[in-house]
C-alpha cells in the first residue's frame, strides 16, 4: 500500500517541477500579480506582514502563505522565486499522496490510487504551482485538513482532535473562509456522538487568536484574520453588474472593475498616514456599500449568487481557459453529484461522509455572496475526486 502513495507523490512532484521550472517561465505572465511574493519576502526581511519593500504592517491578508513564503526562503538563503516554488511542487507532491489515502480510507485502494494520480496531473491543481499564489498551500491544507477529519473519526483520540484543530487554524490564517468551521465541525462530530471533538475548536483558536489579538493592537478593531471582505464584495458585484460584457473571462471582469472603483483603490488619494488605515477605511466603506445594496436592492443579491454559483466552478481568466473548466468541472462535478445519494444511502448523513459533504457544500455557498472564480474552487478538487471516481466505477 505504501508504493501507491510513493507513486502518487513522485508523480506530482515530476510533472509540477516539470511545469514550474521547464514550462511556466515560457508560457506565463505575472508570477506574483496578488503580492503574496511581496508580503513573505516582508515578512522574511522585517519579521512583519508588511509589502516589501514597504515595512509598514497590513491587515489586508492573514499570514499563513507568507509564512510559508518567509520559511521557503529563509532555508534556502533568500533563493528567490525558485525555493518558493519548489516548495509547492513539494506540496503538491504532498497532496497527491494524502488524497491517494483519503481516498483509500473512504472507499478502497483503487479509488484512492485514481484520484491520488489525478491530482498528480490535474492542470487545475499543477497550474499553480510556479505562481505566487495561495492556492498551492490552500490545496494541500484543506486536503491534509479532511485527512486528519477521517483520522480522528476512525480513532477519536485527543491528540487527533488537536491535529485537526491544528490544521484547521492554519487553512483560517490562509483564507478567512474558513473561519466558520471552527464551530460547524467540532458540532457535526457532536451531533453524530463522537468524543473530545471540542478539542478541534480549542486549537484551532489557540491558533487564529493571536493574529485577531495582533490586528486589534494595531487597529482597535476586530479583525480576525483580514480586511478583505468588502474587496472581494465589491469585486463580486462588479462582475454581476458586467457579467454580460465578458461572461467567459474574468480578466476582462477585473480590469471593468479596476477602472470603477480606481479611486477607492488608491491610498494616495485618501492621505492616510499609515497602510492599516487605509486598509481598515476600505474595507469597512467597500462592505457597508455592498450591504446597503443587498438590503435595498434583494434581487440583486439574487443575480449575485446565481452568477456565483457557476463562475465558481467555471469562470477562468480566458475565454479558452473557462472552455477547459467547463470540460473538467463539469466531469468532476457530474461523476460527484451521481454518486453523492448512493453514499448517504450507504453511510446516512451522520457520518464521516455527511461531513465531508457538508464541508464541499458549505465552503461553496460562502462564495456565492461575496465573489467567486474557478480558482477558488480548486482546493476541493481532491476530495471531490474520491467522491466522483465511486460514482464512476
Amino acid at each position: 500500500m505504501k508504493g501507491q502513495y510513493l507513486l502518487c507523490f513522485t508523480a506530482a512532484f515530476v510533472v509540477a517541477c516539470l511545469w514550474a521550472f521547464a514550462i511556466f517561465p515560457f508560457v506565463a505572465g505575472v508570477q506574483d500579480s496578488d503580492h503574496w511574493g511581496a508580503l513573505g519576502r516582508g515578512l522574511y526581511q522585517f519579521g512583519t506582514l508588511s509589502y516589501y519593500p514597504d515595512p509598514q504592517p497590513t491587515i489586508q491578508r492573514g499570514p499563513g502563505y507568507p509564512l510559508f513564503i518567509a520559511f521557503t526562503l529563509l532555508i534556502s538563503g533568500g533563493w528567490w522565486p525558485y525555493a518558493v516554488q519548489l516548495g509547492q511542487c513539494v506540496l503538491l507532491a504532498l497532496a497527491s499522496a494524502t488524497t491517494c489515502w483519503i481516498g483509500t480510507k473512504l472507499f478502497n485502494r483503487g479509488v484512492g490510487a485514481t484520484a491520488g494520480l489525478i491530482v498528480a496531473v490535474h492542470p487545475m491543481l499543477f497550474w499553480y504551482v510556479g505562481r505566487i499564489w495561495a492556492e498551492s498551500l490552500l490545496i494541500f491544507l484543506t486536503t491534509a485538513f479532511v485527512a486528519s477529519l477521517i483520522a480522528y473519526d476512525r480513532r477519536p483520540s485527543w491528540y487527533l482532535a488537536s491535529i485537526s484543530g491544528l490544521i484547521l487554524g492554519a487553512c483560517v490564517l490562509t483564507k478567512a473562509t474558513f473561519l466558520p468551521f471552527i464551530a460547524l465541525v467540532p458540532l457535526y462530530f457532536w451531533w453524530m456522538k463522537q468524543p473530545r471533538c471540542w478539542m478541534i475548536c480549542l486549537v484551532a483558536l489557540c491558533v487564529v487568536t493571536p493574529w485577531g489579538y495582533r490586528n486589534w493592537q494595531l487597529t482597535r478593531s476586530i479583525v480576525p484574520v483580514h480586511a478583505l471582505a468588502g474587496y472581494n464584495m465589491q469585486r463580486g458585484d462588479d462582475f454581476t453588474d458586467e457579467i454580460n460584457a465578458a461572461p467567459f473571462s474574468y480578466g476582462r471582469l477585473w480590469e471593468i472593475s479596476n477602472e470603477k472603483n480606481k479611486f477607492f483603490r488608491d491610498p494616495d488619494a485618501m492621505k492616510f498616514d499609515k497602510r492599516w488605515e487605509y486598509e481598515l477605511w476600505f474595507d469597512q466603506t467597500t462592505t457597508r456599500l455592498s450591504v446597503h445594496r443587498y438590503l435595498h436592492h434583494p434581487f440583486f443579491l439574487l443575480k449575485k449568487m446565481t452568477v456565483n454559483a457557476l463562475a465558481f466552478w467555471f469562470l477562468g481568466d480566458t475565454p479558452l481557459k473557462t472552455c477547459a473548466f467547463i470540460v473538467m468541472q463539469g466531469l468532476l462535478l457530474f461523476f460527484f453529484v451521481r454518486n453523492v445519494g448512493g453514499v448517504l444511502r450507504e453511510h446516512s448523513w451522520r457520518s464521516i461522509y455527511g461531513l465531508l459533504l457538508m464541508f464541499i457544500a458549505v465552503y461553496y455557498f460562502l462564495h456565492l455572496p461575496i465573489f467567486a472564480f474557478a480558482r477558488l474552487s480548486a482546493v476541493l478538487i481532491p476530495t471531490m475526486l474520491s467522491f466522483a471516481i465511486k460514482g464512476s466505477r
